[in-house]
């Protein structure tokens, strides 16, 4: 379904889209609530991390209206928006989220090891270059650990280690209507 469309292209009563899949922070969100239903209201909840909500009550008569959303620092981890109405006797709900990902603050990381090859049984000296996004140098702590793959005969071995949480917001689970 693009976002472009005035009403659902599919089946669907309700549907709702967004401008863009991703959006950084200073970024307005525009949302876009589609019905190809005759006068059907639909309660939009916009929910952010800092449990703040803010609520829409739409009137849509095979058409669609547009609510905007400005993207903020704290809204990092994304937004989560549900929409319900009540219509042709039955209840419905959908949940859509707005994806505000942290920056990316990859490190480039050159691993160098030296071992004399004159001197029998030397030590092997290791070194490690780290570089920024822009190919700066940056100071970093390095924890490095060492595995022997041939162990993997036994019990094979998996890394699960992960220092940066980048947590994702998945919205409130429980909701009141009224």
């Amino acid at each position: 379904m693009s976002s472009k469309d005035k009403i659902p292209s599919d089946a669907s009563i309700v549907a709702i889209t967004s401008d863009k899949e991703t959006y950084k922070p200073g970024e307005e969100a525009i949302l876009k609530v589609k019905s190809g239903a005759k006068s059907i209201y639909v309660m939009v909840e916009i929910s952010r991390q800092d449990s703040s909500v803010s609520k829409h009550y739409l009137h849509l008569n095979r058409n669609h209206k547009q609510i905007n959303i400005p993207i903020s620092a704290q809204d990092m981890g994304g937004i989560h928006v549900n929409w319900y109405y009540v219509a042709y006797n039955s209840f419905a709900k959908g949940s859509h989220t707005i994806s505000v990902p942290f920056p990316k603050k990859d490190l480039e990381i050159t691993t160098n090891t030296f071992r004399d090859k004159l001197v029998p049984g030397s030590q092997e000296t290791w070194r490690f270059t780290i570089k920024g996004s822009q190919k700066e140098p940056v100071s970093a702590e390095v924890l490095a650990s060492m595995y022997d793959a041939s162990l993997d005969a036994f019990e094979p071995h998996q890394w699960r280690f992960s220092p940066i949480s980048k947590p994702q917001f998945r919205g409130i689970t429980e909701h009141t209507l009224i």
